[in-house]
């Protein structure tokens, strides 16, 4: 059983909770990071 749901956080302050069943249970974070744009 893997994550459920992150928490991502910019630099600003905005934040956003994800549901994380869409990824493989072998995703990393830093892979994701280049994803996310505020």
């Amino acid at each position: 059983m893997g994550l459920r749901c992150i928490l991502v956080y910019c630099h600003c302050g905005h934040h956003v909770a994800l549901d994380a069943e869409r990824w493989p249970d072998e995703m990393r974070l830093s892979d994701l990071k280049p994803r996310f744009v505020c």
